[in-house]
């Protein structure tokens, strides 16, 4: 069965599609959406990113099942250089995590190790 899961990168991936607030060096706030996930970083979706490769910004990552938002610094690793579908202005771009406190990753490792359990087993989970 093909799976969403990425394994070939050094952590596993999972497709949670979860709202999204980050703040840009300016001060800029944004909403977007996560389009993947793991313990090392994530994959956002924005309609415009107003981010730079290498660039240091915040995220407020509200997931399934937790109380509270994620908070982390992160770096923009990468940026999609034209719309992720065609004819939209949806853009996307991969930031790693660069300070995620212990219990959120305890909490984020937990939601990547389940989606990908489900996933593995055939079933979709619920977001």
């Amino acid at each position: 069965m093909n799976s969403p899961i990425v394994r070939r990168r050094n952590f596993p991936r999972a497709p949670v599609d979860s709202p999204v607030q980050y703040r840009t060096p300016s001060g800029h706030q944004y909403g977007a959406r996560t389009g993947n996930i793991s313990t090392g970083g994530v994959f956002l979706i924005a309609d415009d990113p107003d981010v730079l490769p290498r660039e240091r910004i915040e995220v407020a990552l509200q997931l399934p099942g937790l109380d509270s938002p994620v908070l982390a610094r992160c770096r923009v690793v990468w940026i999609s250089d034209r719309p992720l579908f065609r004819g939209s202005r949806v853009y996307g771009f991969g930031v790693q995590f660069l300070d995620l406190p212990d219990g959120e990753f305890i909490a984020l490792a937990a939601l990547v190790e389940n989606y990908c359990r489900l996933w593995e087993e055939g079933e979709m989970p619920s977001v």
